[in-house]
């Protein structure tokens, strides 16, 4: 192999300053998207190994708009950094160098590789949009409606997207004597109808409080 090609070689696997800058921005629109979205991604996460994050999830909601704003200028970085025309550009990047060296594997890979972080972003911050679309809104029990069955509404604080709903309706319709469940994420009531010989309204609403990040109060009865 020449002198030559083995230069072209180190050229290839070399990362400019510029392209290490770009992935950085990636990464961090990327993990910024993800926090922006942590009221739903983080607790679906957490779920998986076991744990609890809704309350974690709740707290870092009220930075939304922040890490949105994050997200928004460090993809903006990326662009710039992928898409800006060198000051001196005498050569053509798509045909090499005078040297006939390929163009950089980097700079080849940087176009796709910021499309790519672009749809993650898009993804993760629309995620609370997107899982609250499949949010089940109602649910119902294991006891059966009857004469008896009566039904109180629950004034649920804590909320942070629509998708919080699922997790609530799935606590209360798992509660022995609970026929029916409902939850409008827009007012924050829950409708239960639930059979009195078995579980009261009171602990229904202990159900939810019992549930990291929730609180409930009995409305009516």
């Amino acid at each position: 192999m020449s002198n030559s090609n083995a230069n072209c070689t180190l050229e290839q696997n070399v990362d400019t300053p510029k392209t290490k800058a770009a992935r950085a921005t990636m990464a961090g629109a990327i993990v910024a998207a993800i926090a922006a979205s942590s009221c739903c991604v983080l607790p679906a996460i957490l779920a998986v190994l076991g744990v609890s994050g809704l309350g974690v999830a709740a707290a870092l909601e009220a930075y939304r708009p922040l890490f949105l704003g994050v997200t928004a200028l460090l993809l903006g970085i990326g662009f710039y950094l992928v898409y800006r025309k060198p000051k001196t550009a005498t050569i053509d990047a798509s045909e090499g160098d005078a040297c006939g060296c390929p163009a950089p594997r980097t700079r080849r890979a940087g176009k796709p590789m910021l499309w790519l972080a672009t749809l993650a972003v898009l993804f993760f911050a629309s995620y609370p949009h997107i899982a609250g679309a499949f949010a089940q809104t109602e649910k119902s029990g294991d006891t059966a409606l009857t004469a008896a069955s009566k039904q109180v509404s629950l004034n649920v604080e804590g909320m942070t997207c629509e998708s919080c709903v699922t997790h609530i309706v799935t606590a209360l319709t798992d509660t022995p004597g609970v026929v029916k469940a409902s939850i409008a994420f827009s007012d924050g009531l829950a409708s239960v109808t639930y059979d009195p010989t078995q579980v009261e309204p009171e602990a229904l609403a202990q159900v939810v409080s019992a549930l990291d990040g929730y609180t409930a109060t009995v409305v009516s009865l």
